[in-house]
């Protein structure tokens, strides 16, 4: 049919033609041809309009571009701008469009002069930079030549330091009206903003972050220290009473909060952590993760420059066994705030048991075997994209990366070859490259485990597909997809770029909910189908702290999307939502 209509149209215009038209296999083009029908059938397209003799011709015709500058409408004003989408509580944070070139090539020229910069970092005790006997040499994870700087460790007596002006300060911190604390956390995501193109460097050179992971990163730590100032000044409330009685809910910091934060957010939990203890009133102690010291000094210097009190934030950097012990074993702590994995959850719990001079709350965030379900109405295409960005996107090193994908046997093999070939354009190497997808992993630890376990899968004959590797250099996991027979084949999780998949048949979904949830995680889920019944009852079935529909389940979003586990994956409440600040605050209840 196109070659008869190519023919006569240009038989009958003497000019040269081009034709349009969709190349495909049926069911791609059903879909396409009925979006086409729609389109071409409001009443707005072109093509109603030219049929129609009640439009005049000339306004057919006319230029799009040319009406808009006319009318001078450049926006809606019934939607809101991006900055504006949050107000009047706080403004968005701003991105940056990496696939707009002259925006991409800008930020390269701002961000490329601190790859090359050598940086020293320490501990911060009571606003002073501790120096130490003991430092260590920083390299990068995905260029073992390259040194980053050197970290000052901490010791015994720096922890004792620093508890020591925490407890002295705690009750005039606690009494320091909470404007005022307010304000310090917006000037802080201010600070950050301004100096984002220093974090976006290290966030490359010391975590092997990309530009995109790096961007999203200081964007949700800019979030979270809005949110949280938003969020603290709403939280004294008055109620009247059947007897005509106001009840006010007063809440006060708790006093002393230990933050340990991770390496895989470096900058954004690390952030949330301490801003959501410090407006509430509570005095911090912060163990960031050792991979990324350099990160939290820089960090840390920023939020004593918003204003933050010296004697308010102590920041202590060092390994996480030993100094970590040393810290959570303080018999002044009232409060720990822990983000990691599981093993190490239950150790804090444990030793904090011990403790008989306080009881001390613990908010704990973990990991998981999170699984993603897809079935037979799904829309592949988008559902392998979903898969990619969950799956393998950051390296695999997410909390909520996507570790178990269940697909039904109807589609398996075609859904594979998808993500396979998805998979083979991704590229692996150098986040200092903007066109890089997936970076190193975090270090060689990290690295051994994972390729062990990619080894012990190769013995068992489950591989079905392996990245070919060309980087041998850095600490580099290629993306990997497993063939398992059942969820229980995997112990525990696995954190990187390693993809399992189980074909199930429709009747088996019972049984499939069930391993899951005997694993005892309980982080993400995600779902790709058209059946809303399906839907509805794996969300309601299967127990997780956040589920994510036909969509990719990485990634949750400030306010919009509080993220939290259940199970050995966490204790709640969801970091970046309502109940956050409540739990680092004590209630009291005046009548």
């Amino acid at each position: 049919m196109g070659d008869v209509l190519y023919n006569h149209v240009r038989m009958i215009n003497k000019k040269p033609v081009r034709i349009y038209a969709p190349i495909g296999s049926y069911e791609n083009l059903l879909p396409y041809l009925v979006r086409r029908l729609l389109e071409n059938g409001a009443n707005s397209s072109f093509i109603h309009q030219l049929l129609d003799d009640s439009y005049a011709i000339n306004e057919v015709v006319k230029d799009p571009l040319k009406y808009l500058i006319d009318s001078g409408l450049k926006s809606n004003p019934k939607i809101d701008l991006p900055q504006n989408i949050f107000r009047p509580y706080r403004d968005n944070s701003s991105g940056v469009d990496i696939n707009n070139l002259s925006s991409q090539m800008k930020l390269q020229q701002n961000v490329i002069p601190y790859l090359s910069c050598y940086f020293n970092a320490s501990s911060i005790v009571a606003g002073k930079c501790l120096d130490s006997n003991n430092r260590i040499e920083i390299r990068s994870p995905y260029d073992p030549e390259k040194i980053i700087g050197k970290v000052a460790w901490s010791n015994e007596d720096d922890v004792k330091m620093a508890f020591k002006s925490a407890v002295n300060f705690k009750e005039s911190w606690i009494q320091t009206p909470i404007k005022t604390k307010s304000k310090m956390a917006s000037d802080l995501a201010n600070l950050i903003e301004e100096n984002k193109h220093e974090l976006i460097a290290l966030n490359i050179m010391e975590a092997g972050k990309t530009f995109s992971d790096s961007i999203d990163e200081i964007r949700e730590a800019i979030d979270f220290c809005r949110f949280y100032a938003s969020e603290v000044m709403q939280m004294e409330q008055d109620f009247p009473t059947l007897f005509n009685d106001k009840i006010t809910y007063k809440y006060q910091g708790k006093g002393i909060c230990v933050c340990i934060s991770p390496w895989n957010f470096p900058i954004a939990i690390f952030i949330g952590q301490i801003v959501a203890a410090l407006v509430t009133g509570n005095c911090v102690i912060a163990k960031p993760a050792p991979q990324t010291s350099v990160i939290a000094f820089k960090l840390g210097k920023l939020i004593l420059e918003a204003g933050f009190p010296e004697h308010a934030f102590h920041l202590l950097l060092g390994d996480g066994v030993s100094l970590g012990n040393k810290i959570i074993e303080q018999n002044n702590i009232d409060q720990i705030v822990f983000t990691g994995s599981t093993q190490t959850a239950l150790h804090i719990r444990d030793k904090i048991a011990q403790v008989e001079t306080n009881m001390i709350d613990i908010i704990a965030e973990t990991g998981g075997l999170n699984v993603m379900v897809v079935d037979s109405t799904a829309l592949l295409e988008q559902a392998a994209i979903d898969i990619i960005h969950s799956a393998f996107y950051s390296a695999g090193q997410r909390c909520s990366a996507l570790r178990v994908l269940y697909i039904q046997e109807d589609i398996y093999q075609k859904l594979i070859d998808l993500i396979i070939g998805a998979t083979m354009l991704l590229k692996v190497g150098s986040p200092e490259q903007m066109n890089t997808d997936i970076g190193p992993v975090i270090d060689k630890q990290a690295q051994n485990m994972l390729l062990t376990h990619i080894e012990r899968m190769k013995k068992l004959g489950k591989i079905i597909y392996e990245q070919e590797q060309f980087n041998n250099e850095g600490q580099f996991v290629y993306p990997t997809i497993v063939k398992l027979d059942s969820i229980n084949e995997l112990t525990h999780e696995i954190f990187g770029p390693v993809l399992h998949v189980i074909s199930y048949k429709p009747n088996s979904l019972g049984h499939i909910i069930e391993d899951i949830n005997n694993q005892g995680y309980g982080l993400t889920l995600g779902i790709q189908t058209r059946n809303h019944i399906l839907a509805n009852y794996l969300e309601k079935n299967i127990k997780v702290g956040n589920t994510y529909i036909n969509r990719n389940q990485v990634g949750a979003v400030v306010e919009s999307q509080p993220f939290g586990g259940m199970g050995k994956s966490g204790t709640g409440p969801k970091a970046g939502g309502p109940l956050y600040l409540k739990e680092l605050s004590k209630k009291n209840i005046n009548l």
